[in-house]
């Protein structure tokens, strides 16, 4: 990391096709954990819009450590392949500069249609689900 900055640290993913539950809080993240005997930065903030989610941290990531987090996530209706339901990650100083990025978009995992109905969901109702 660039001590020559001041920013806060942030963690950004983009999604093609599935959706994050909106929120401003951080909810949304059920798990941070590392390999680090620090552990995972501690989050300052989180925003969650419909394709994207970003986690501000209060601290610094450590370079050539090992993070995990598990996010809240909807797959959308539908049948779609891993490579179209993927996410691009990057990390960056808050509102300065992109760190580090994913060169092209990471598979998630492929979506096939189920029983459950979510058509007549709003997001509220969608984050009840979860409980």
């Amino acid at each position: 990391t660039d001590s020559s900055y001041t920013a806060k640290m942030m963690v950004k993913i983009d999604c093609a096709v599935s959706l994050f539950i909106e929120s401003d809080t951080c909810e949304n993240v059920l798990d941070a954990t590392s390999n680090d005997t620090l552990g995972f930065p501690k989050l300052s903030s989180c925003r969650f819009m419909t394709y994207e989610a970003r986690l501000i941290l209060a601290t610094r990531l450590q370079p050539n450590t090992r993070y995990d987090v598990t996010l809240k996530m909807l797959n959308p209706e539908g049948r779609y392949t891993a490579a179209e339901n993927s996410f691009h990650l990057t990390t960056e100083y808050y509102q300065l500069e992109v760190i580090e990025g994913t060169k092209s978009p990471v598979d998630m995992t492929h979506i096939i249609p189920n029983s459950k109905d979510w058509s007549e969901l709003t997001p509220t109702e969608y984050a009840f689900d979860w409980n």
